[in-house]
């Protein structure tokens, strides 16, 4: 099972060692970054003030220090802006080493559209929302999302995840998605639903009911499963008064596109709204969450995949129940089974790996 690192959000993150010394001589780094290091000589102070004035991690600094990442042309506006000081060596380097980027039309200001918001007034008003309208707030959320985030479609995919129903022992063990949407290169749409527990950045999310960042940078630890072509995630847990329905996660091929405390706005946003779609027997008390390490995301796909139609066909034939009912009472047993797993998986992941 792939591990890898997770952080809070930004409005929640520590601050971390990272330092801004680059293992690389200044001879081998840009103009931008050797003129930006010689500005905040290591300075750790000045360098959160610019962190904070940015709406940026203390991270996303050094790596422009280091040569690791080049910052968008918003923010070589705002470094302009923030150190008036510095504007003609700083300008200087920017243009040099980033020709034309000072010259780019400013971004329009990013936000959902007007057409979500019509739906979900619509949905409190009829007093319900079907899955039909639900599908359809999904995807335009993510149709939304795709031209804000990823403008230039190199690869975003929106998952909403909804609790499970608590098991015998009176705790929830796991969440399952609900919709998926997608761009290359992942698929528009996963049919298989599988089941996300606490090796998942949306696991941890609705744990400590906040959301949670990752990026394949980062160098804060907390140990998540990383699913295909993702780079960057987002998670914010979807509550309702304290009360947890469920998750969204945004993932992205895009590195550091949750270092910008404006993405990770629109996805809280976005998770708000969701949230006002909810029933009242959609929700649950965060006490009850006791979420279980899942099998990986691949082995659960292939699994979902050759067993759900047979077994809810036959649930059907020897209980007599409707598809809805009958698919349920599979994918509880699933849940279980799933979590046996997900469990040995874990132990043989400790024994194989080195002390």
């Amino acid at each position: 099972m792939p591990m890898m690192a997770a952080s809070k959000s930004k409005s929640e993150s520590k601050k971390t060692d990272e330092q801004p010394v680059s293992t690389l001589p200044d001879d081998h780094l840009s103009l931008f970054s050797r003129t930006l290091r010689h500005i905040l000589q290591q300075d750790r102070l000045e360098t959160s003030r610019l962190a904070q004035t940015l709406q940026v991690t203390e991270n996303t600094i050094y790596r422009w220090l280091n040569g690791r990442s080049d910052p968008r042309p918003a923010n070589l506006r705002a470094l302009l802006d923030a150190l008036p000081e510095h504007r003609s060596e700083l300008g200087k380097a920017i243009r040099q080493t980033f020709p034309g980027m000072l010259d780019e039309p400013l971004e329009q200001k990013r936000e959902l559209s007007k057409e979500v918001y019509r739906q979900i007034l619509k949905a409190i008003a009829e007093l319900s929302i079907d899955q039909g309208q639900l599908r359809s707030l999904v995807q335009q959320l993510f149709n939304d999302m795709a031209q804000i985030l990823d403008p230039q479609m190199r690869g975003l995919v929106l998952t909403y995840a909804t609790v499970m129903p608590p098991q015998a022992d009176g705790y929830i063990h796991t969440l399952r998605e609900v919709f998926t949407c997608g761009s290359h290169p992942w698929p528009a749409h996963y049919d298989d639903r599988v089941f996300l527990g606490r090796t998942t950045l949306a696991g941890n999310a609705v744990m400590d009911m906040r959301s949670y960042t990752w990026h394949d940078l980062d160098e804060e630890r907390v140990l998540v499963e990383v699913d295909d072509h993702e780079r960057s995630a987002c998670a914010c847990p979807v509550t309702r008064f304290g009360q947890i329905g469920g998750v969204l996660v945004i993932s992205s091929t895009i590195p550091e596109l949750f270092s910008e405390a404006e993405s990770c706005s629109i996805v809280e946003e976005a998770a708000h709204l969701l949230a006002m779609t909810l029933r009242e027997s959609d929700l649950y008390a965060s006490s009850l969450l006791r979420l279980a390490p899942m099998p990986s995301l691949g082995w659960q796909r292939k699994r979902i995949n050759s067993i759900l139609v047979e077994r809810t066909n036959a649930c059907m034939r020897t209980f007599g129940l409707s598809l809805h009912d009958a698919e349920l009472r599979v994918v509880q047993e699933m849940e279980r089974e799933f979590e046996e797993e997900g469990q040995l998986q874990i132990k043989q992941h400790q024994v194989s790996s080195p002390a």
